[in-house]
């Protein structure tokens, strides 16, 4: 896998490509690099039990999540692509209309800051009118009671 597949990595995980380089190459006694393994990571544990073969195993594993986060990826594929070439421009973003949330951050962060007093008030005229199921205000404090349990039958 390693020697077909064209494996590209972001220049935080060239450490890691470079261990998996030297599993590529079948390099005899290498020196089993390990400065892909952050400081607190448990494989330090695991290396120091068993050599060559436990190394390999780490290699593995931080390939994977390496891919699952898209710090190494493959040249030509859709699901582990350069991440970086999937982003859209800014031009292109105004001609869309399948956009979630607004192009202006401020005009966004208003309705979101609007929706959410509007939530509010309805939570305190509830509240207040006593209509909150299992809850009350005591002392100026919202206090929610513990849901009775519901066993099924």
């Amino acid at each position: 896998m390693l020697r077909v597949l064209p494996i590209e990595a972001a220049p935080v995980s060239a450490p890691l490509l470079k261990a998996a380089h030297l599993i590529r190459d079948k390099t005899a006694g290498h020196d089993q690099p390990k400065g892909f393994l952050r400081k607190t990571s448990k494989w330090h544990r695991h290396l120091k039990a068993d050599g060559i073969r436990m190394w390999a195993v780490a290699v593995f594993f931080h390939l994977r999540d390496a891919f699952r986060s898209g710090d190494i990826w493959l040249a030509h594929s859709e699901r582990f692509g350069d991440r970086s070439k999937s982003l859209v421009p800014a031009s292109a973003l105004s001609t869309s209309t399948r956009l979630a949330v607004p192009l202006n951050v401020h005009e966004w962060l208003a309705q979101k800051k609007q929706g959410m007093a509007t939530a509010l008030k309805m939570l305190s005229r509830a509240a207040s009118n006593g209509l909150l199921p299992h809850a009350s205000i005591e002392a100026g404090a919202l206090k929610i009671d513990r849901l009775p349990p519901s066993v099924p039958d």
